[in-house]
């Protein structure tokens, strides 16, 4: 958020190259003080005007680092500008609809950068919005340590089936299991679906049901990384491998023994940022009324008409202002 409210904060004088269609409808209540432009600073030059209306410095250095225009040129269009902005308020533009409208988005994006624009980090967002979002429990997902992705075939017991060690149908399942670790298990860069070949052809040739896999490889985080996708026996099995494409001793687990394939990796990997620039979005929000509450305001919502307009107030409204 911080990234997007830097880039509506910096568009330069004259930067936008496709202006708002202007609103043929009323006249905006609330207008801009003046049309003249104003200094970016205590330090800011006037180089050039139009009838005793300034032209800035700073305008010139905008047009020229934002277009890659030599100076002269910049200054040219500086000087269009005014002469621009004196033709609007001629023609009684600054209380057009439109124009009143885009000075208070950016009164408002003011704010907003001033305010929000600043944080990069937890530390800087209140204890209650933090609990409030859960933060403890968020920071879980702050840092992915490196994930192994791993595929199986299973010679399957019976399903809703207890089978004892030893037993004849957990023998059955562990000898098909041991014949496809024999075929493969001295193979490196193993594919899935080479797995799947052979453990079909050999349950085949057993006369035993097709071996039990998953419809996609699927990830196993570490030991300790607070998410648990595998048991441990799986866990263990796919860790101890030693490279992408390996084949593990069949494992047995409750549901038969597994033929392990460490299929693919996901590197480590930071989202704290990307977390906080989600939080910083819901924090919008609860910013606002501490605002409002700072100032002795009070909201007011005609849920009549809202409902009646948009219905249920979880539904997206069926006509919209421009976004700020």
């Amino acid at each position: 958020m911080r990234a997007a409210l830097l880039l509506l904060a910096l568009a330069a004088c004259g930067g936008e190259t496709t202006p708002p269609a202007r609103s043929d409808g009323p006249t905006s209540a609330v207008s801009p003080t003046s049309a003249e432009a104003r200094p970016a600073g205590p330090d800011d030059v006037i180089v050039a005007s139009i009838d005793g209306h300034p032209v800035y410095g700073s305008c010139v250095a905008a047009q020229a680092a934002g277009h890659g225009l030599d100076a002269r040129a910049a200054l040219d269009q500086c000087l269009a500008f005014e002469l621009l902005a004196q033709e609007a308020e001629r023609r009684g533009l600054r209380a057009d609809l439109d124009v009143g409208e885009a000075w208070r988005r950016e009164l408002v994006r003011a704010v907003i950068i001033a305010d929000l624009g600043t944080l990069t980090s937890f530390e800087q967002l209140p204890p209650a919005f933090l609990a409030s979002v859960k933060y403890d429990e968020q920071k879980t997902f702050f840092h992915r340590p490196e994930i192994r992705v791993a595929f199986y075939v299973r010679a399957e017991f019976p399903k809703k089936t207890k089978v004892p060690e030893g037993s004849p149908l957990d023998l059955a399942a562990k000898e098909l299991a041991d014949a496809i670790f024999a075929e493969l298990g001295d193979a490196e860069g193993v594919l899935s679906t080479e797995l799947v070949e052979v453990a079909e052809r050999l349950a085949k040739q057993r006369g035993a049901p097709p071996p039990d896999r998953p419809k996609d490889p699927y990830e196993v985080p570490p030991e300790g990384s607070g998410v648990k996708t595998a048991i441990k026996e799986f866990r263990d099995a796919i860790y101890a491998l030693p490279a992408i494409g390996r084949i593990h001793a069949p494992v047995r687990t409750k549901w038969g023994w597994d033929v392990i394939l460490w299929n693919d990796t996901l590197p480590a990997a930071d989202f704290t940022q990307q977390i906080f620039q989600a939080d910083l979005r819901r924090y919008f929000v609860p910013w606002s009324d501490g605002i409002a509450r700072g100032l002795g305001l009070t909201r007011s919502v005609d849920d009549e008409l809202f409902k009646r307009l948009y219905g249920d107030a979880d539904a997206a409204p069926t006509a919209q202002a421009e976004p700020r």
